[in-house]
This record gives structure tokens, C-alpha cells and sequence, in this order.
């Protein structure tokens, strides 16, 4: 996701090996911040002087307090996500759903070949 002077990158990865349940998981998550302006305003700016020596040396201090702040709280929104959805991934019984996926294939399989054999049988 970008806006202007922010970038938020999460890699959330689903895992699926044979046998057993997906698992899901928070990757990464990184907070860019480094092209937002930072102004003073306010009483704060009474001596502007300040703004101008203090600032720039402040600056990435700030934003990286941000961005900290920012990944922090994203990570622990998305973690309840991914607790919920690794819940939902052990609720649901997958072989069930295999088993089913299979059936279906078999079946519209010897549906196709059924077809292909009368269209066969009609063309003679």
C-alpha cells in the first residue's frame, strides 16, 4: 500500500505440504515512511530557528519511531487475522475436501468420455 511519503509492505504466506493442515503466516511487515515531510506547527514554532537546526536532526528519529510504531500495531492486527485463519484451516477437514475434489474430476472425466464415445458411436 502507498500514499504520499508511506509504503506498507506485508508478506503474509500460506504453506500447504501433503499430509497435513495450511498454515499461514505474517512474513514480513515493513513500514516506510522516509519520504513524508515533517513539520512543526503551532506554539511549538515560536522560535523557528529550531525548526531549522533541530528538525533535520530529529527527523529520522521520528520516523523511525513511526514506522516502528506503525509495523508494531499492523503485525498485531494481522496476527489475529492469522489465528483466525489458521482456526479456520484445522476446522476444516482438507482430505474430506480432497476426497470430494477427487470424486468430482473422476466423475466429470467419465462424463467427458461417455460423450465422446456416443459422438463416436453416432458418426459411424
Amino acid at each position: 500500500m502507498k500514499g504520499d511519503g508511506l509504503c506498507i509492505k506485508v508478506l503474509w504466506t500460506v504453506e500447504s505440504r501433503a499430509g497435513s493442515t495450511p498454515v499461514a503466516e505474517i512474513s514480513e511487515v515493513k513500514c516506510n515512511i522516509d519520504k513524508l515531510d515533517i513539520h512543526i506547527v503551532g506554539e511549538a514554532t515560536k522560535h523557528e530557528w529550531l525548526d531549522v537546526l533541530l528538525l533535520p536532526m530529529f527527523s529520522g528519529m521520528i520516523k523511525n519511531k513511526i514506522s516502528s510504531t506503525l509495523e508494531t500495531y499492523i503485525k498485531s492486527r494481522l496476527y489475529e487475522a492469522n489465528a483466525n485463519l489458521n482456526s479456520w484451516f484445522v476446522s476444516r477437514p482438507t482430505e474430506l475436501l480432497k476426497q470430494k475434489a477427487d470424486q468430482a474430476l473422476k466423475e466429470t472425466y467419465q462424463k467427458i468420455q461417455l460423450q465422446q464415445a456416443q459422438q463416436i458411436t453416432e458418426a459411424k
